[in-house]
């Protein structure tokens, strides 16, 4: 199989690496504006790529909506497969994305788009054929999981752990796709596309970051026996919509999730008759990423099953009713709240400088 990547920075260059001796798939062109390397294989251009019938797939890791949208929406049309990693393009595009796969006869694949190396999607949709999923969530964000995890075990401030993050490469020059919550929230809807078979609009998932997480934050929770991760989630509610979420948590220092170091990430779903089932592993970094791109290319050699859902219907969120307490910090003064929905602590807090998260109740649904 002739496989053409576009991008090649972090992932595009250790996917070509991989495939370098590869037995049944072979590199032959790549595009991207700043390649370094691999200079015989260059592309002067996506139109070359498109134009040339030999190449029968699409690694797309540009990164970014557009032009990786376009193009892979290009690559479809033209009854090439593609292959995703980039969560931000395929979370916008989605609909698009796959009902072109499906009028074109082709794969189009993306499980490295969520949890870096963890394969999160294959998986759930595996578990998902013959039960019905009625929870999903954890830890999504490797570079939020490092930053949170540093400022717990070695008490530093957040700027100087998110330097660091930076400096290993977890953390873009630009942080705020992750810190904000944006990176999560993606995750999180492709995830949701998949396991409740529908395709839902991430901005109407409420997002709460920790841009503003302090060491007060840490020790305030530390001092009840938490500590505090970020956390994506989503559940079934019993008239079969859904509810969804981004929020820092106090995770009780006994909980699974506050043992998950560095920049892993912890994925779980609960199903109707089934699990709790979790999956740990390497959230961000450029090989194990890779290798998740290497796997979707592989299943598509062999004409294994090619899409992760079966319908695609547009879907809305629904968390009338869905009222956690809240620990609230504003400047130096810390309260926690009432039951309160997200959309409405948002609003209360909008044009304020604060940090928010979960306490504890919201899990058991019980008032404070």
């Amino acid at each position: 199989m002739q496989t053409a990547i576009l991008g090649y920075g972090t992932v595009g260059s250790e996917l070509d690496l991989l495939l370098q001796d590869h037995k049944t798939l072979r590199v032959t062109r790549i595009f991207s504006r700043h390649m370094t390397a691999a200079r015989d294989k260059r592309a002067a251009s996506f139109e070359e790529i498109l134009q040339d019938p030999a190449i029968d797939t699409v690694a797309e890791m540009l990164g970014g909506v557009e032009p990786a949208l376009s193009y892979m929406e290009a690559a479809l049309k033209a009854g090439k497969n593609v292959v995703s990693s980039n969560k931000a393009a395929v979370a916008a595009g989605f609909s698009s994305l796959a009902r072109l796969a499906h009028e074109n006869g082709v794969s189009f694949r993306f499980t490295a788009a969520v949890g870096g190396g963890i394969p999160w999607l294959p998986n759930l949709e595996r578990l998902k054929r013959a039960d019905r999923v009625q929870e999903i969530g954890g830890i999504m964000n490797g570079t939020c999981n490092y930053i949170l995890d540093q400022m717990t075990k070695a008490g530093k401030s957040f700027e100087t752990v998110l330097g660091q993050a930076q400096a290993l490469g977890f953390a873009e020059r630009d942080p705020s796709a992750d810190i904000d919550g944006a990176d999560t929230r993606r995750k999180l809807t492709i995830s949701m596309n998949t396991a409740f078979e529908a395709v839902f609009d991430e901005q109407a998932i409420p997002c709460f970051g920790i841009r503003h997480v302090t060491g007060q934050d840490i020790e305030t929770a530390r001092s009840g026996g938490f500590v505090i991760r970020l956390l994506a989630r989503s559940f079934r509610n019993a008239d079969g919509s859904v509810r969804a979420l981004i929020a820092p948590a106090f995770v009780p220092s006994s909980a699974p999730e506050a043992a998950v170091p560095d920049n892993f990430n912890r994925i779980s779903c609960a199903l109707e008759n089934g699990g709790p089932f979790a999956f740990f592993g390497q959230g961000a970094g450029g090989r194990p990423t890779a290798l998740n791109v290497l796997h979707d290319l592989e299943d598509i050699s062999v004409r294994r099953a090619v899409f992760y859902q079966s319908t695609f219907e547009a879907a809305t969120v629904k968390n009338q009713g869905f009222a956690p307490c809240w620990y609230v910090r504003l400047g130096t003064e810390s309260f926690r709240t009432q039951p309160t929905e997200p959309e409405a602590l948002a609003a209360q807090l909008a044009g304020k400088e604060y940090f928010a998260a979960i306490l504890p109740e919201e899990r058991r649904e019980s008032p404070c």
